[in-house]
């Protein structure tokens, strides 16, 4: 029997941890958080998404892994979340009205693609 390699160890790599834990993930459902709360619950985390989100909107909002690193959900989680703040006037009321609605599109279009790649194999298997 061949013991698995430690955490840390030069093979096995946290990239490939991470995805593998985003991929096995339990969900019913692209964005679903039926365990989670579907915004952060304190201002600090408001600030950190809605942060990220205008940092990353130009480049689509940015990629899996380093929506996993950030928060630690996979970008359907994170996108469904956002979409759920921004909805709020009150949590998005620092942005101006164009932002949010640029952000709400961004949200749309990472959730669709989300749904649309459930189930379909990756370039090379």
């Amino acid at each position: 029997m061949t013991a698995l390699p430690k955490f840390g160890s030069p093979t096995v790599h946290l990239p490939a941890i991470l995805w593998l834990l985003a991929a096995t993930a339990q969900v019913e459902r692209p964005g679903d958080t039926a365990s989670m709360p579907p915004t952060p619950d304190n201002p600090h985390e408001r600030d950190r998404m809605l942060a990220f989100a205008v940092q990353w909107m130009p480049y689509g909002g940015g990629d899996a892994e380093d929506i996993m690193v950030a928060f630690g959900v996979p970008p359907e989680t994170y996108f469904g979340r956002l979409r759920h703040l921004l909805a709020d006037p009150a949590q998005s009321a620092d942005l101006d009205a164009r932002t949010v609605e640029a952000l709400l599109r961004v949200c749309r279009g990472r959730l669709e693609l989300g749904a649309v790649s459930v189930g379909r194999p990756g370039v090379g298997q």
